[in-house]
């Protein structure tokens, strides 16, 4: 009969002689759950980090539209009033809010708050894939040892920031260069 309650001898990972030994397996096991961790940890935290920017660019990109709209809308209606000579001493109001109204606008497009509202979520996404994928063992993990797999997710980790980092510069790069450079091309 086995006896439940006694750790069991055997030990299906060799340590580097070959031979299972039970202290260096421990040792290698906390070794490998540290890096687990480590891994799964830096994950999270691009994850909240591009969260949190997507979220900042959203409201960001949503206040501009409306500040721009609404600029714009009311030009048009003081523009109405000011031609029906309704405005009186007011008529100083048009050029500035049309000022603000074109300022706004420049803003929305100079910021560019959606893409990069865009590009974070989308970069979120991504890497909350990749962590489902190591922790299903699916995909590019499955049939991967442990050490490998968390090499492999690390590796994934990495290559999706940074492919992600260098692609919204060229995004960015590519919209501020002068019209006068753009028809160039």
């Amino acid at each position: 009969m086995i006896d439940v309650d006694q750790p069991s001898e055997y030990n299906p990972l060799p340590t580097v002689e070959g031979v299972a030994d039970k202290n260096s397996m421990t040792h290698f096991q906390k070794v490998l759950s540290e890096k687990h961790k480590e891994a799964l940890n830096e994950c999270d935290r691009l994850i909240e980090h591009f969260r949190n920017d997507a979220a900042k660019h959203k409201q960001n990109f949503r206040f501009l539209k409306n500040l721009s709209i609404s600029l714009t809308l009311s030009v048009t209606a003081l523009s109405t009033l000011s031609v029906d000579k309704q405005l009186g001493e007011w008529e100083w109001a048009v050029p500035v809010i049309s000022g603000l109204a074109a300022l706004s606008t420049t803003l929305l497009s100079q910021t560019n708050s959606q893409k990069i509202w865009l590009h974070s979520r989308n970069l979120q996404q991504r890497l909350q894939v990749e962590k489902f994928l190591y922790l299903q063992d699916a995909g590019s993990y499955e049939h991967l040892e442990p050490d490998r797999k968390n090499r492999q997710f690390s590796i994934r980790v990495m290559e999706i920031w940074s492919e992600s980092h260098e692609n919204l510069e060229i995004t960015i790069s590519e919209q501020k260069k002068p019209i006068v450079t753009k028809l160039i091309e």
